[in-house]
């Protein structure tokens, strides 16, 4: 029998055509083609035209929901109503469709209140209405074999359950209503899936602790225990930062049973001596009969709610269902607010350390007089040194604002309270209206991309100095980098009188022109505006990409050695002194106006800065020279240090990626046939006890190693930003390398 004629077709308003709605319920209903009668509610034109570049065919409306039902004139021409808002007006959005008599499926959470939930289901009931709260995750067939694997016995009594679900963001909202703290963050989203598992599988369950990383905007990373009535012991966490296991374990007196998250057709199941192991599946009501993909979980669901409208089952997740699961989420929000406790992972001294850092209470102090009462716009703020600037202003002035070109990169400064308006640095009047009212500008964005990249380094920033200076603001910091100075050999200290470099990258060619005008525009009069340049060496920390993540991620691949022993000099700063810099540069602006400020905290071996970053990687690493990796070159074209930076900052594979760029100097491509010696030492590397545990090495080290690594022998100077800007670093090499390390095991990485 067809879908339709079990079920009859829905006559279907949606309000809400953002991603959740185009991602997942728009496949599942064209599957089942219900779309020819589906009217859509979306007031915003760029997600009307993504659904009509989706669907030609469907019914757009340009409405908001409140003013939809306003002019409805006959309610009875729709069965029912998808709510697919922001969370904050879900309750709202709920209520207005039931009052027009309409059956309400529900996007998760119902509302984020246990007591909206409980009102909106008894008003279900008052007016004979279905409705049904979208936790899709019920219909999985791998969910569906853990249930019955459960109730089977299969395990025996159920004795504890530990579930980890994690990776970096990349849900493609377009609005940034995804990060506003009224929708709740990882917990309220992607934890509610879980939470409303656990009541199915385990029963009612109670809190009993709860910690995240939330200061003021919203979470994205959480840990969650409970205790079932029948004392299972629960574990939970999440992450919008990083990948964790992805799995959830079910552990029984006799056994275990496992659902993985990318395996939505079967759980595993393993006998308690692991002699036996099984794969569980179980059947789902589908157009392929539960073929597992996540479209036949939405398929079923839709059909299960069309089932329970014409009076044949109950709602799969009822309005007071829904509330049990947003008891557990309250008390946690409450909790946080109560302790105010860092997210520390590992919870090692060193992790606390890091935290302190973070939260901008450790050495260097806070913002300075100047920012306290300020608002503060931050460009770049997504960014490694951005994300770490946002985390000291917080709570220390009166408002920051971080314009952003997508949101798929705020996940970090969203845990905290900023406005994240969308903004395009290209267009000088966006970028104006961006400065009225501020006082103080740190202008860190740059051009990543390889089309293009150039243009946004350094219009951008024109843009940026320009609406600054007609907008009345104080100071703007603008960020540079010695990489402006390229490669200089010199036996002397480099400092801001050297010259720019006659053969620069793309991305140190842009910043060297952007730099060069801004010094010209403070010379040639910026009003009360003043302006201020930082060229920073190395910037390394938590969260770090080149100088912290890189090099570990290499040697985990088997793709990294020394250059020359080591020995080349790596000037560094640590990431919070290079705060400490900026807070400075606004606080000494008369002073610094006009000027260049190399920020560097010292300089030493490249041995001596990554051993500590390497762990018992770096006793294992051979050493190979310049010539040797440059011996057998194919090319010479060139790309650019952003090049890499980007597709970092877009992925934490990082290593991965890395492989398939141009090369940043020299652009070589490495040959397994090269010289007797490098094969000697790849074959050493290879017999290594690190190299074994980890996989065969797959090729020579990249020969980018030489430029970012390699037998470098400048040393560059700090001697002006310690007179004129009083700077100087607060955190040792030590200690910065001490709490880097800490990040590092903290994210699984060393």
């Amino acid at each position: 029998m067809r879908r339709e004629e079990r079920t009859g077709l829905l006559r279907i308003v949606v309000l809400g055509g953002g991603a959740a709605f185009t991602e997942l319920h728009l496949p599942a209903l064209q599957a089942l083609g219900w779309t020819s009668r589906l009217v859509v509610v979306e007031p915003s034109a760029r997600a009307r035209a993504r659904l009509k570049a989706r669907d030609g065919s469907l019914v757009c409306v340009e409405r908001g929901y409140a003013e939809f039902f306003d002019d409805l004139a006959e309610p009875e021409e729709f069965d029912a109503a998808l709510v697919a808002l922001p969370n904050s007006l879900h309750a709202e959005a709920v209520e207005a469709a039931l009052l027009a008599g309409l059956h309400v499926l529900c996007e998760k959470p119902l509302a984020l209140e246990a007591r909206s939930c409980e009102r909106l289901g008894q008003l279900a009931d008052d007016l004979g209405r279905i409705l049904s709260v979208g936790m899709v995750r019920r219909f999985l067939p791998s969910v569906g074999a853990l249930r019955e694997a459960l109730r089977a016995g299969f395990i025996g009594p159920l004795e504890n359950v530990h579930i980890e679900c994690g990776e970096p963001y990349d849900w493609p909202s377009d609005s940034g209503s995804f990060f506003a703290p009224e929708n709740g963050g990882v917990l309220a989203d992607v934890g509610v899936h879980y939470l409303d598992l656990i009541a199915e599988l385990c029963g009612a369950c109670e809190p009993i602790a709860y910690t995240d990383d939330w200061r003021g905007g919203v979470e994205a990373n959480a840990k969650l225990e409970l205790v079932s009535s029948c004392g299972v012991r629960i574990k939970l966490a999440l992450s919008r930062t990083r990948k964790l296991r992805n799995t959830a374990i079910f552990q029984g007196e006799r056994g275990i049973l496992v659902l993985a998250h990318d395996a939505h057709d079967h759980c595993l199941w393993r006998s308690d001596d692991g002699r036996l192991i099984g794969k569980l599946s179980a059947g789902i009501t589908s157009s392929r009969d539960g073929d597992g993909t996540v479209r036949e979980a939405f398929i079923a669901q839709w059909l299960a709610f069309a089932e329970a409208i014409r009076g044949g089952a109950a709602p799969s997740v009822s309005g007071r269902q829904a509330a049990e699961t947003m008891r557990i989420v309250e008390w946690a929000y409450g909790e946080r607010k109560r302790k105010r406790a860092a997210f520390t992972g590992a919870g090692s001294e060193t992790a606390n350390a890091l935290a302190r850092r973070a939260w901008g209470e450790g050495n260097g102090g806070g913002a300075p007089a100047t920012l306290r009462s300020a608002r503060v716009v931050i460009t770049g703020a997504t960014g490694f040194i951005g994300g770490h600037l946002v985390a000291r202003l917080s709570g220390q002035t009166r408002e920051i604002i971080a314009p952003v070109r997508n949101y798929a990169t705020c996940v970090r400064i969203a845990r905290f309270p900023v406005e994240l308006p969308r903004v395009d640095l290209l267009d000088l009047k966006q970028v104006t209206e961006l400065m009225r009212g501020a006082r103080i500008v740190f202008h860190l964005a740059y051009g990543s991309d390889e089309r293009g990249g150039a243009r946004l380094t350094i219009e951008g920033t024109r843009n940026v100095v320009e609406a600054a200076i007609a907008c009345g603001v104080e100071c703007v910091v603008v960020m540079s980098t010695v990489s402006v100075f390229g490669r200089p050999e010199a036996d002397a200290f480099v400092d801001e009188t050297w010259p720019y470099g006659e053969r620069l990258d793309e991305y140190s060619a842009s910043k060297a022109e952007m730099e060069r005008w801004c010094l010209q525009r403070a010379a040639s009069g910026s009003g009360a505006t003043r302006i201020v340049v930082l060229n920073p060496s190395c910037v390394y920390g938590p969260e770090g990409k080149l100088y912290t993540q890189l090099p570990i991620q290499q040697a985990r691949k088997g793709k990294f050695c020394w250059v020359e022993e080591g020995r080349g000099a790596a000037n560094y700063t640590y990431v919070d002194n290079l705060i400490d810099a900026m807070m400075l540069a606004t606080e000494r602006a008369a002073e610094a106006h006009g000027q260049r400020f190399i920020i560097n905290d010292g300089c030493c071996s490249w041995r001596e800065f990554l051993t500590p970053l390497l762990g018992e990687y770096a006793m294992a690493l051979p050493s190979l020279s310049a010539h040797e990796i440059l011996a057998h070159r194919e090319t010479t074209q060139r790309a650019s240090l952003k090049a890499i930076v980007a597709h970092m900052a877009r992925d934490q594979k990082l290593a991965e990626m890395i492989g398939t760029l141009p090369v940043i100097g020299r652009s070589l491509r490495f040959l397994f046939n090269a010289s007797p010696i490098m094969r000697a030492r790849l074959a050493k590397m290879r017999t290594s006890n690190v190299a074994r545990a980890n996989g065969a090495l797959s090729s020579l080290p990249p020969e980018w190693l030489v430029d970012l690594f390699g037998p470098a022998t400048a040393r560059f100077s700090s001697g002006r930003a310690a007179r004129v800007l009083g700077w100087r670093p607060h955190v040792t090499l030590a200690e910065g390398q001490r709490i880097t390390a800490a990040w590092l095991r903290e994210v699984g990485l060393l």
